[in-house]
């Protein structure tokens, strides 16, 4: 897989996070941003364990909507 694979998937990640509602998109831009979950948690206001669970279910959309 060449650097022009790589952009391609990129791409494509990004046009289907766009395609998220924007609550679930500001959680995976945070985690994309390598902020951890308790991070992530201090600044959206939420439980640790609630954005794990919050970013594991982004994660199967996205493989989802990937498959479509």
């Amino acid at each position: 897989r060449g650097l022009g694979d790589v952009y391609k998937r990129q791409k494509h990640l990004y046009q289907l996070i766009h395609q998220l509602d924007n609550v679930d998109k500001m959680y995976i831009m945070l985690w994309l941003d390598e902020k951890s979950y308790d991070e992530i948690a201090e600044i959206v206001g939420v439980g640790r364990n609630n954005v794990a669970i919050r970013i594991h279910r982004i994660k199967e959309k996205l493989k989802k909507m990937s498959n479509r």
